[in-house]
């Protein structure tokens, strides 16, 4: 597999190819949707529209996103092409947004699935922050992929099942 740090090259058809990019691929065009006007098509579209150059939907169907083999793991998922299709570039955490509660909580307050706080008390201490370091963990000799990255043991260390 072959790991590109600003993703892949992309053929005429916006598709993913097997070539690294040697520079970070420009941002897709940003629009609100309220600047697009509705697409008013008869037909069905199993994969969506296509979008024109603004981002808006058009009256021609997309073709299906192919499929990127990629060995990153990645917490938040993958990044999106203009296409919406998946891209071999894991997306940032997203920001929270600042907690505005009217208690107190004496443990602090419950996360989400983004680690982001949430209007609700922790009945407890928090868990400690995981290990960081592997300096004590063996190097996981394995030869089975898992897609959302190995487990890990009670010291913190990668371990052979998925």
């Amino acid at each position: 597999m072959l790991h590109c740090e600003h993703g892949f090259e992309s053929d005429a058809n916006g598709c993913d190819v097997c070539r690294c990019r040697s520079r970070p691929a420009p941002p897709p065009p940003i629009t609100d949707n309220r600047e697009c006007s509705p697409v008013r098509c008869r037909q069905y579209c199993e994969h969506g529209w296509k979008k024109d150059a603004r981002g808006c939907d058009i009256c021609e169907c997309a073709e299906p996103c192919p499929e990127v083999m990629c060995m990153l793991h990645c917490e938040h998922g993958f990044e999106s092409d203009s296409n919406g299709c998946d891209v071999c570039r894991c997306r940032e955490q997203p920001a929270c947004s600042e907690v505005m509660c009217d208690m107190y909580c004496e443990h602090g307050f419950e996360k989400d699935a983004n680690d982001c706080d949430i209007c609700r008390c922790r009945s407890g201490p928090a868990p400690p922050p995981p290990r960081t370091d592997n300096r004590e963990c063996p190097p996981v000799r394995c030869r089975q992929y898992c897609e959302h990255g190995w487990k890990k043991d009670a010291r913190g260390c990668d371990i052979c099942e998925c």
